[in-house]
């Protein structure tokens, strides 16, 4: 009985004693799971940092093609505009083609009307000219009058001198008179060529009146030619102006241009380079994504574990 006795309690010892090693095993076990899980979780958060990065990078590569593409249509805006500005100058040229043919259409025609000026003034010298020839005839005229007049004086007197002889003396009146008919004949004669002359002269100056009038019609003709030409030089002068600013304009356009083109090709270039890493991110991404999977698993079954082991426990 009392060999019973010692083996039971010595069993039971060694339950307890089994029983304390297992649950210190257990402890141990949870300890470690424990101590698994966090660095598992610790190994988690830093896989989905790192995803979250890679992620990132694929958000900036997108964005770097989206610029690419806004840079390409700037550059076909601003080749749509280059066009617009070269129509511009093509229009504002033919313009200037018009103008300067306008302007060379005036200036000759002014140097036509200069050179009717000219024949003008050289007729309007001869006309004064001709109006000196009928002064001179007039003067002459008017000198053979006085001449008459000396003889008609000296005429009468001896007139009066053989009126008072009377007389037989009487017939000398008849060669008085027949001298006077023939210089009142002469007188008369006179008389019409001054008429003559005086109405040449009016003729004379109103020919002159005439040319002067017709010469200041072509002098005001030429005044409007000339207003007219200096009109058209300075549509010239804008025009060509208005090429300048359209140039300046072209000039800016085509540097703006040469920019945005030159980033394009450094944006072309770089973007290569992206391309390629953007599908080792994609795989490195995958890889990550992989892994984190396998961390979960790997979770999920040491849960598991401690999940069966405490089901033993319990049922023990």
């Amino acid at each position: 009985m009392l060999e019973n006795n010692c083996v039971n309690s010595s069993m039971i010892n060694e339950t307890g004693f089994m029983i304390k090693k297992r649950d210190k095993t257990m402890e141990k076990s949870i300890q470690f799971g424990v101590k698994h899980i966090e660095e598992k979780i610790e190994l988690l958060m830093q896989e989905e940092v790192e995803v979250s990065n890679y992620l990132d990078d694929v958000a900036k590569t997108y964005s770097q093609i989206t610029n690419i593409s806004e840079m390409t249509t700037n550059i076909n805006d601003d080749f749509k505009s280059f066009s617009s500005y070269a129509n511009q100058i093509n229009t504002v040229i033919d313009n200037s083609d018009t103008m300067i043919n306008q302007t060379g259409t005036n200036v000759t025609e002014l140097a036509n009307n200069i050179l009717h000026t000219n024949d003008q003034l050289d007729n309007i010298a001869e006309v004064f000219l001709q109006l000196e020839k009928d002064f001179a005839n007039i003067k002459n005229m008017s000198n053979g009058i006085n001449g008459i007049a000396m003889q008609s004086n000296l005429l009468a007197f001896n007139a009066s001198i053989e009126a008072e002889r009377a007389g037989e003396a009487g017939r000398a009146f008849a060669v008085v008179a027949q001298q006077m008919r023939v210089l009142s004949t002469s007188t008369k004669e006179l008389v019409d060529g001054i008429d003559d002359s005086v109405k040449a002269l009016y003729k004379s100056i109103k020919d002159v009146n005439i040319e002067i009038q017709v010469s200041k019609s072509a002098s005001m003709a030429n005044l409007h030619k000339v207003n007219a030409v200096k009109s058209n030089i300075t549509q010239v002068s804008e025009c060509t102006d208005e090429v300048k600013n359209f140039s300046k304009q072209i000039i800016k356009g085509i540097d703006a241009t040469s920019e945005r083109i030159n980033g394009a090709a450094e944006g072309f270039g770089a973007i290569s380079e992206v391309v390629d890493s953007f599908g080792e991110k994609i795989d490195t991404l995958n890889q990550k994504m992989s892994k984190k999977s396998t961390i979960i698993c790997s979770v999920i079954d040491f849960l598991q574990q401690m999940e069966n082991m405490l089901a033993e426990l319990v049922t023990d």
